[in-house]
């Protein structure tokens, strides 16, 4: 047609921002950190994305938090994570065991809060106290450590809870223990979520991470689904590593989430093989200045 004239369409790319309300977890067994022989940069490397990590076998002495630090410098160190304010906690006292927990969190995504809902800044110089859990003290030999939390981005606070259960042998075994740490890390949440009135503290969402020494497909964390408690590892993959072979070993790691109220949910779980991560080290390399358990990687959405 004379006179026609096509329009001119145009298409702007707008480039948004992320709307994922997710931090990311990491569990850690790393066999007794505050040991002489560590690869610090080797670990900070793997946490380097890290809201939140849950470690287990910490040391008892001061050489434990000589190393908290440590790693905590080397995550800091790493490009892109030098302007974070990663904070740190160990557990205020050893387990009946005699072990410690400890835990890095970002500063940025997470708060640390009170029991009163008072958020608590961190100091960058200074560690923090983890409690642990009182319920079935007695019959739990190491009992479980833990801290409340407030995730930034949706303004939800949980508990995140680290244990370590009892290995198999010497007349000890995981089996009768785990129930009973699901049940003391339950009434934990329920006792400081339980009596507040805001919102946020009566949703009670409960996160723990931990070496369990055995499989999530055993019978005994049936008591965790009775309490409501999700495992991320549902089919029980193998998480730990063989000593002499570049093999994973045993299913002993996991991540539960538990919610009362509203949504949230763990996303893309995974084991990450420190075997396959560091193909340049030789297994007795990983295995004796790395750990000899595998980090989990979760995204948890609240």
């Amino acid at each position: 047609m004379p006179g026609f004239t096509k329009p001119l369409v145009c298409f702007v790319a707008v480039i948004l921002p992320s709307l994922s309300q997710a931090f990311i977890l990491y569990d850690w067994n790393l066999k007794h950190l505050g040991r002489e022989r560590f690869g610090y940069g080797h670990v900070a490397d793997v946490l380097k994305d890290a809201g939140l990590v849950l470690f287990q076998e910490v040391n008892t002495g001061n050489d434990a938090r000589t190393a908290l630090t440590k790693l905590r410098d080397a995550m800091l160190a790493i490009d892109g994570n030098e302007k974070k304010t990663i904070c740190m906690g160990i557990s205020k006292r050893p387990t009946k065991a005699k072990e410690r927990y400890a835990m890095l969190w970002d500063q940025a995504e997470l708060v640390q809060m009170d029991e009163k809902g008072a958020e608590q800044e961190c100091n960058p110089r200074k560690i923090g106290e983890i409690e642990l859990t009182t319920a079935n003290a007695d019959e739990i030999e190491r009992e479980p450590a833990y801290i409340i939390l407030k995730d930034k981005k949706s303004k939800r606070i949980f508990l995140a809870a680290t244990v370590h259960a009892l290995p198999n042998g010497n007349g000890k075994t995981p089996a009768l223990e785990i129930p009973l740490i699901f049940d003391a890390v339950d009434k934990e949440a329920k006792r400081i979520f339980g009596a507040k009135k805001d919102e946020d503290f009566k949703e009670g969402i409960v996160l723990i991470g931990g070496d369990f020494n055995m499989s999530v497909e055993r019978v005994p964390f049936k008591k965790a689904t009775e309490l409501g408690f999700n495992a991320a590892l549902v089919s029980g993959p193998k998480t730990s590593l063989a000593r002499d072979t570049r093999e994973l070993s045993k299913p002993y790691d996991n991540v539960f989430l538990k919610v009362n109220g509203g949504e949230a949910q763990t996303k893309n779980p995974r084991v990450i093989n420190t075997y396959n991560y560091f193909k340049d080290l030789s297994v007795w390399t990983v295995y004796n200045t790395i750990s000899d358990h595998c980090p989990l990687r979760v995204e948890v959405e609240l």
